[in-house]
């Protein structure tokens, strides 16, 4: 089980053994769980003092957004075969039905069947409505995108399936919990395998046909939500996106080719100054284990100095503003 959490922070804590109230303790030091304040207050006395009331504050415990993230992505890798069968059987019944249309026609039974699937979910209400003024100055209602609220229901069902249970055993590595038929045969286990498997035929009838304009599946959004998670060390999306394409393209001399790109990126004022933002997040988002940065004075090694010249002038082609 790969898990870049429990490796990073929750080895030789004997963590497995520990107390739920100790683990806890553990979880929140190491910023895996995170703590917050939710206030409430009694309807009686609101009541009896017309609006005028004391809130109460209750502390609560929660998952960080990593680590639910990371843990939805592993209950996919559990359901990948039974998430394959569905896609294959789906288009290969789909692509008899479309064999020999002309694109237009394909387009289409390819809505239909969309618009089918996408009603088979239990689409959960989203306030995405948005307005717009058109240039007479009438005011419009804009439609719904549908895969900007299935990221929403899909973003539900991660808080639904990250039970305190489930995630101490994949902290800690504990593969049998999640091959019991227990845990496979959970209402909420079998609900997220349902909603897979409808969710990965739309985006891929989407991504043939184009019915909806996506920025929030594929690698594209993918991109964008590591950006999320450090944008306060990079100026631009854009800077990120060479950073991020350029390492992970690597295969020799990877350690001086970061090197390298750091002080490329530093002398164009591109990223933040702070070099453990930089290297948190190479090691977060690349699974790597750098534990400095060099930066060489000039002329001593010729290497890096070239390497820098020239990512340079790579860099100096990339917008460097939103």
């Amino acid at each position: 089980m790969k898990n870049k959490l429990f490796k990073s922070s929750l080895a030789n804590t004997n963590f497995e053994n520990l107390s739920k109230e100790k683990q806890l303790e553990i979880l929140l030091e190491k910023n895996i769980f995170t703590e917050y304040k939710a206030f409430s207050f009694s309807k009686e006395e609101f009541n009896t003092n017309k609006g005028k009331v004391r809130a109460y504050a209750k502390i609560n415990v929660n998952p960080s957004q990593e680590l639910i993230d990371e843990f939805y992505t592993y209950i996919l890798g559990i359901f990948k075969d039974e998430l394959d069968t569905c896609f294959f059987m789906f288009f290969k019944n789909f692509n008899e039905e479309v064999f020999g249309m002309e694109r237009a026609k394909q387009k289409v039974l390819g809505l239909e069947v969309f618009k089918q699937t996408y009603n088979e979910i239990d689409v959960k209400d989203v306030n995405l409505i948005q307005k717009e003024i058109s240039a007479d100055g009438i005011e419009h209602i804009k439609a719904e995108n549908k895969l900007q609220r299935l990221k929403y229901q899909r973003n539900a069902k991660k808080n639904n399936i990250a039970k305190y249970e489930s995630l101490v055993a994949y902290l800690i590595g504990d593969e049998g919990y999640f091959k019991s038929l227990e845990f496979l045969k959970d209402e909420v286990s079998e609900d997220i395998l349902t909603f897979e498997s409808y969710l990965k035929v739309l985006i891929s009838l989407n991504d043939r046909y184009k019915f909806e304009e996506n920025f929030t599946f594929g690698a594209m959004a993918e991109m964008k939500e590591i950006f999320k998670r450090h944008n306060a060390l990079f100026i631009s999306f854009d800077v990120f996106k060479f950073t991020h394409n350029f390492i992970k393209n690597l295969s020799l001399d990877i350690p001086s080719n970061i090197d390298s790109l750091h002080h490329a990126l530093l002398e164009l004022n591109l990223i933040s100054k702070t070099k453990k933002r930089f290297i948190d997040y190479v090691n977060t988002e690349h699974n790597t284990s750098i534990t400095k940065l060099r930066n060489p004075a000039r002329d001593v090694n010729r290497s890096h100095d070239f390497r820098v010249k020239k990512l340079k002038q790579e860099l100096q082609n990339i917008p460097s503003n939103f």
